[in-house]
């Protein structure tokens, strides 16, 4: 501990170590709250930049470093010292380059002299390049953890953002995220422009009116098939699932309304339905016509007939509740919103939370009853149950589950369910569920999906409108609950079919009901061609291109050939890290990474590798490893060191077969004993994290900026130490 109060303060309270003349201090960049994405480099929440900060120490300091847990780095820092009635005092500057947070180490005492020339003769080999580089695969999906099926490889880079242009200006584009649609930002219910009625939805399609009028305020939302929006964002990330709303609008409460419109595109023919989900009020128009859904609440269905490829959908929200009930939620959250056809019946229910109506006051405690039918013996059943009150689980009149109350937050009551999974024994035949909840609150709600298979049926019964209720002297049928709870999909008792028609890779095959049709959606329906660059790296041999849409293709400053079957192969490895531009087929449709069923993939072969960041020789995806290696000629004389100089990502180090170290954090010095005076074979692997990969393929918004360099930046110095003496 630091032996006296006051020895060293900040600008944010600091936790100090002093041992002797030397200590360390731990700096944050903002206090008391640091935000949800404290590595963004913008200012915190609580108003303190975090760009720099600094130290002030009531000694002489003669040196001071600042280590950045988030680059790994190591460096020298400005000291200004001072003289005090009290005695010196040093002001030690603290960069935070973005980090929550950095250690300052520093030693007391006068500033060293500066060595003599010839005590600073050690001898320093440049060896920053000559590199040769190979790919070290290390994500595991035995499991299917990354995707699925499992066993998917994974093991080869994977590139999923390019440049991408219609025209001459070029924008970030990323595979699969291209499905279009036109957001109206909430306006007054008076100034809510007409929906389209047919004979301009019509005039739309032929191309003679654009779908939203220029300039009027609407936005352009992407969303990817696959994947759902670019940034899912929430406190707790996204539970390994895609987020079903791919629609986002910023919340319309009050008397207003927000618009969404669309262009679907999809191969069905014939009888359908149409489903909107939004927890919000919600009208929907078809190719101008105004539906009437046979269901109210979360999700919208009406029974349609899809007639041609192309169709207007527009869809209108209001009504809704402008701050989540969820922890921590904040005010204006955007409201989400998806949109899906399926075949009549395809989408199957799905379970919501529900309540007495308004105006029934519990009497503590509410009882909720359901019937459900086992067709045959041997049945499979997952009951999952969540409130924030205590709950009794009785089934065909015995106690089965008994769940405490874990809501704590008063402020949010009832904000916070817990779930819990059961699986209960059923026989053949009618079964009765009853779920009994210690409640006094009308807005205590109950979510319950008991989903159960027998031989290959599978049959559910699901929380919502209209199940039997009682409290004191009431009888009668549950509402569902309309307050914004965000996704429960993480909640079911079993897959079910997701409103984006590509998620399987994540989710698997729907257990229940079928699944949703393919469809697209765009703005427009104008056709222009369209252009992606990215770089691949040193060593490529061949890639997959698996794109919707023919195309040509040109590497480096080569000209442009047909692609076939969605592969290219290279005559020869490419010599370092290569442009690579697609041009596609006009389309109207499929527009930037909707373009791409998924992403590049490359296959290498071991090349000469440069230093520097992995993002831009091509591998900005790669979590595995990279091994470079090269020959050296080591000096006679001591033993020398390896400097690696800076890196990102943990590092192993090896001469001539046989393990030399290993580091997960600066400094990457490494001896290598017994190598003075002879040629070696230096190899050094570096291996990243989970963050690149996670990033680029999945939906997470959980892999921060600082997380995803990885690579051997250097430089890369031999230095053999003067004076005699061998090893050691």
């Amino acid at each position: 501990m630091a032996d006296a109060a006051g020895y060293a303060t900040g600008e944010v309270p600091l936790l100090v170590r002093r041992q002797g003349n030397q200590a360390v201090a731990l700096v944050t960049a903002a206090f008391p709250e640091i935000g949800a994405h404290p590595l963004r480099t913008d200012a915190s929440p609580s108003g303190l930049a975090v760009g720099t900060s600094s130290v002030t120490v009531r000694a002489e300091v003669a040196e001071a470093e600042v280590w950045n847990p988030a680059t790994g780095s190591r460096r020298p820092t400005r000291v200004t010292v001072t003289d005090s009635a009290d005695g010196a005092v040093s002001t030690v500057e603290v960069p935070l380059d973005g980090a929550p947070a950095a250690l300052v180490v520093w030693r007391e005492g006068r500033p060293a002299p500066t060595p003599s020339e010839r005590e600073s003769a050690d001898r320093v080999l440049d060896l920053s390049a000559g590199w040769h580089g190979r790919l070290i695969p290390t994500l595991d999906n035995t499991w299917g953890d990354l995707a699925l099926p499992p066993g998917t490889s994974v093991d080869e880079p994977q590139i999923w953002t390019m440049e991408w242009t219609e025209g001459t200006v070029w924008e970030r584009a990323r595979a699969t995220y291209g499905n279009r649609v036109r957001v109206l930002p909430p306006v007054p219910f008076g100034e809510v422009p007409e929906p389209l009625d047919a004979e301009r939805a019509e005039l739309v399609l032929a191309g003679e009116l654009p779908l939203v009028p220029p300039d009027a305020g609407w936005d352009v939302a992407v969303y990817s098939s696959s994947r759902g929006v670019p940034d899912p964002g929430g406190l707790l990330g996204i539970k390994g699932l895609v987020n079903e709303e791919f629609v986002r609008v910023p919340v319309p409460v009050g008397a207003t309304a927000a618009r969404v419109r669309t262009i679907v595109e999809t191969g069905h023919r014939g009888p359908a339905e149409l489903h909107v989900g939004a927890e919000a009020g919600k009208r929907v128009w078809w190719n101008g016509e105004l539906l009437d859904p046979d269901s109210e609440g979360y999700v919208a269905s009406a029974r349609i007939t899809v007639a041609r490829d192309r169709n207007v959908l527009e869809y209108e929200l209001s009504d809704a509740q402008g701050r989540p009930s969820a922890i921590s939620a904040e005010d204006g959250t955007p409201l989400g919103s998806f949109f899906c056809l399926s075949a009549p019946g395809g989408f199957g229910p799905c379970p919501r939370f529900m309540r007495p109506p308004d105006g029934v006051r519990p009497d503590g405690r509410v009882t909720y009853r359901a019937r459900l039918r086992v067709p045959g013996e041997g049945a499979r059943a997952v009951l999952v149950v969540g409130a924030a009150s205590a709950v009794t689980v009785l089934l065909d009149g015995d106690v089965v589950a008994r769940q405490e109350k874990v809501e704590y937050y008063a402020a949010d009551w009832g904000a916070v369910p817990q779930f819990f999974r059961h699986e209960p024994a059923l026989g053949a035949g009618e079964h009765t569920l009853e779920v009994v909840a210690d409640s006094a609150d009308a807005r205590d709600a109950v979510f319950v999906d008991l989903v159960v298979r027998s031989g290959d049926e599978v049959t559910a019964l699901v929380s919502g409108a209209g199940w039997e209720a009682g409290t004191g002297g009431w009888r009668g049928r549950t509402v569902e609950d309309e307050r914004r709870r965000g996704e429960l999909r993480h909640c079911h008792a079993a897959v079910r079919p997701h409103p984006l028609p590509d998620t399987g890779w994540l989710t698997g095959r729907p257990v229940l009901a079928g699944t949703v049709w393919p469809s697209r959606s765009t703005d427009g329906v104008h056709a222009a061609p369209q252009r992606f660059r990215f770089t691949v790296p040193a060593g490529t041999v061949s890639l997959d291109l698996p794109l919707a849409l023919p195309a040509g293709v040109c590497v480096g400053d080569g000209p442009e050939s047909p692609l076939d079957a969605q592969r290219l192969t290279l005559r020869q490895p490419l010599p370092a890290p290569t442009p690579i531009e697609v041009v596609t087929e006009p389309t109207a449709v499929l527009r930037g990474g909707s373009a791409w069923r998924g992403p590049v993939r490359v296959r290498t072969v071991p090349a000469p590798l440069p230093l520097g960041d992995w993002r831009e020789l091509g591998l900005g995806s790669w979590s595995g490893g990279v091994t470079y290696a090269r020959a050296v000629q080591v000096p006679p004389g001591p033993d020398p060191v390896l400097d690696l100089g800076r890196v990102r990502g943990s590092v192993e180090v090896s001469v001539d077969g046989e393990f030399a170290g290993e580091a997960f954090c600066a400094p990457y010095r490494f001896p290598l004993r017994g190598a003075a005076g002879r040629g070696v074979r230096v190899e050094v692997t570096v291996r990243g994290t989970l963050a690149p990969y996670l990033a680029e393929a999945t939906p997470t918004a959980w892999a921060f900026d600082c997380q995803l360099s990885s690579g051997l930046l250097g430089p890369v110095t031999l230095r053999v130490p003067s004076g005699g003496g061998g090893g050691g």
